[in-house]
């Protein structure tokens, strides 16, 4: 009886059908925003070679999220959204190797973006073909602990002290977004000490540590040939990140590819997650500069056709009237790297790019200074 309903065409169309549709489903997880960020397991570290430099980073195991009290929060937790992945389904990196820029194993062309940082005499670029895979590097440069972060919804880049007090936080993807936003947590081995925190403001907005800021550093947004020319003992981060991914493709699309192409995300005027706050004085992907100084109104440079080595000053509107403007000198150098600095000061002064949507989303009082 059971071979003769495996020989009755229905059963026999059911079957066929329902594994066609298994398949595509599988494909269509495989390829859609949630599948790119799935798809991956641990690599073999490379045998015998021990040139390349690693960060010690405190390892923290623990059932993250598990116990996030969402009643600590300065935000409306219902405009908290589930980006597609969970917890660490983009996978943080937490023990980044470098190698020289010229090592046989370094795989990332000179022309590749991606973020510099320069503490104390050490000097380290995380290109984005790695940062839009993870997302937030937990790194220590220059003896300080660091996290390195690109949100590709955002196009923001920033770079924060991962020290609040006497604790030194490890930083992992939530999978949640706050205003089209990464939303960081700080992984603990109590559930209970985590919180969610913005990447573009660096600070907590659900759990325990709410209202806590993380200290913005200073960071440029180069090349890789740029950045040697400035820092010729540079290190660059390795792609063995313990995960496989195709470091040659980028998930979300060509910076410098076709506005007008719908797969295009970075240059195309989508906006995939809710913002509370538009403002059409440019389109939505517009690159920006960034500066939010306590005790001024934020303000978006547009910087146009800034011209190396010309300086621009820009003014900062107090939040209290009766207090003075703070006037910068922005200027790009040589190598196109842009400073910000107070006026008659080398102090550098740290700034987020990214998108005008974000920007305008979270600081919707933001003024706008066109640089040109």
């Amino acid at each position: 009886m059971y071979k003769d309903k495996l020989r009755n065409p229905k059963i026999i169309y059911i079957v066929l059908i329902s594994s066609l549709i298994a398949t595509f489903a599988y494909l269509a997880i495989k390829n859609s925003w949630v599948g790119q960020f799935y798809t991956y397991s641990h690599q073999q570290n490379d045998e015998g070679q021990s040139s390349y430099v690693e960060d010690d980073v405190q390892q923290v195991e623990g059932n993250f999220l598990t116990g996030l009290d969402y009643t600590s929060s300065s935000i409306d937790i219902g405009k908290i959204q589930n980006s597609g992945v969970g917890v660490d389904g983009i996978p943080a990196i937490v023990r980044p190797k470098y190698v020289t820029p010229d090592d046989i194993r370094n795989s990332v062309d000179d022309r590749t973006y991606g973020i510099g940082v320069y503490i104390d005499g050490e000097a380290k670029f995380y290109p984005y073909s790695i940062l839009v895979w993870h997302e937030i590097v937990n790194a220590v440069v220059g003896g300080k602990p660091v996290i390195v972060t690109f949100c590709p919804l955002c196009g923001t880049g920033a770079v924060y002290d991962r020290r609040v007090g006497d604790k030194t936080f490890v930083f992992g993807v939530s999978g949640k977004l706050w205003q089209s936003n990464m939303l960081m947590y700080n992984r603990e081995s109590d559930p209970e000490d985590e919180s969610l925190w913005s990447q573009i403001l660096g600070e907590a907005l659900v759990g325990k540590y709410v209202g806590t800021k993380l200290e913005l550093l200073p960071s440029q947004t180069t090349t890789l040939s740029q950045w040697r020319k400035a820092y010729p003992d540079t290190l660059v981060l390795y792609t063995d990140t313990g995960f496989n991914r195709d470091y040659n493709r980028d998930p979300y699309g060509d910076p410098s590819g076709d506005e007008d192409s719908p797969h295009n995300y970075y240059c195309n005027r989508d906006v995939y997650f809710p913002v509370d706050h538009t403002d059409d004085r440019f389109p939505p992907k517009t690159q920006i500069v960034g500066i939010d100084i306590p005790g001024f109104i934020p303000v978006a440079l547009v910087m146009g056709d800034a011209k190396d080595g010309v300086e621009y000053k820009v003014e900062l509107t107090p939040v209290e009237a009766s207090k003075d403007k703070l006037t910068l000198s922005v200027f790009f150098d040589e190598l196109h790297m842009l400073h910000v600095r107070k006026r008659d000061s080398d102090e550098e002064i740290p700034f987020i790019g990214g998108f005008w949507f974000s920007w305008v989303a979270v600081h919707p009082d933001t003024e706008v200074v066109k640089v040109e």
